[in-house]
């Protein structure tokens, strides 16, 4: 799986073109000869999810299940078959999200956003209500000291606290509350220390609002202590630790040329 990356000074660097004039996916060589940061999500990747690993298996048999091997003329056409099938949900997942935070940061009428945009603006007009106040949108967060970046929804100031704001598009059930994860709150970590790092432990709070995509017009507006983020940034930090050594990359020294 190819990871997203970040210049020093907080540039997209995902991608690059080939001299045939094709895109292709920014590589560890490229970010060792560059000096390349990775992202947030990329570094937590790195955790082992019981919940994400047993997902990956139920849609892997369920391809297995829709696919039978003598429908392929040869074995690998049909393991690419399946592996495209078990990705699909993923993949949609992810276009899902990206027009979504896409409709939030424009306005744009986007097919299938207007519930979930007007509920999630509803939520945020609370938020103001409870003394929210947005100081920036979209925001590229870089921590050169632990070498990542990443970009978040919102950074915010209430009752002269800072904060990280984070939007998540996901599945609910009726009558259940949201399913929480430690990725999420600890992003909102690592987000706050690259926004604010001069801040002490107790002085940090962070929101994740969570768009239902199965229930339109469900937010469920998740609020973290400063303990609970102190503790969501050790995991991260543990995470950043294994990603350097696996790779024996460190990006928190700086390449000289």
């Amino acid at each position: 799986m190819s990871e997203h990356w970040y210049t020093r000074d907080g540039k997209s660097s995902h991608t690059r073109l080939t001299k045939k004039g094709t895109e292709r996916a920014t590589t560890l060589r490229d970010a060792r000869l560059e000096g390349l940061l990775p992202s947030v999500s990329s570094i937590l990747n790195e955790a082992y999810s019981p919940e994400l690993e047993r997902y990956k298996q139920s849609r892997l048999l369920d391809a297995c299940l829709k696919f039978t091997p003598d429908a392929f003329s040869t074995t690998e056409e049909w393991k690419k078959a399946i592996r495209e099938e078990a990705d699909r949900e993923m993949v949609e997942a992810q276009q899902f999200g990206t027009a979504f935070h896409k409709a939030m940061e424009t306005g744009d009428q986007i097919d299938g956003m207007d519930v979930l945009v007007a509920a999630t603006k509803g939520a945020m007009d609370k938020l103001a209500l409870d003394g929210l106040e947005v100081l920036e949108q979209e925001v590229v967060l870089v921590s050169k000291d632990m070498g990542y970046a990443g970009t978040t929804d919102v950074r915010y100031i209430r009752n002269a606290r800072n904060g990280i704001l984070d939007f998540k598009t996901t599945k609910t059930t009726p009558g259940e509350p949201v399913l929480l994860k430690m990725s999420h709150k600890a992003q909102i970590a690592a987000y706050h220390h690259a926004a604010f790092p001069w801040l002490n432990p107790w002085e940090r709070e962070g929101i994740n609002v969570y768009v239902s995509k199965t229930e339109p017009g469900r937010v469920d507006v998740i609020q973290y202590t400063a303990e609970e983020l102190e503790i969501a940034w050790q995991w991260f930090d543990a995470c950043a630790r294994l990603w350097r050594i696996r790779r024996g990359y460190d990006p928190r020294k700086e390449v000289v040329s």
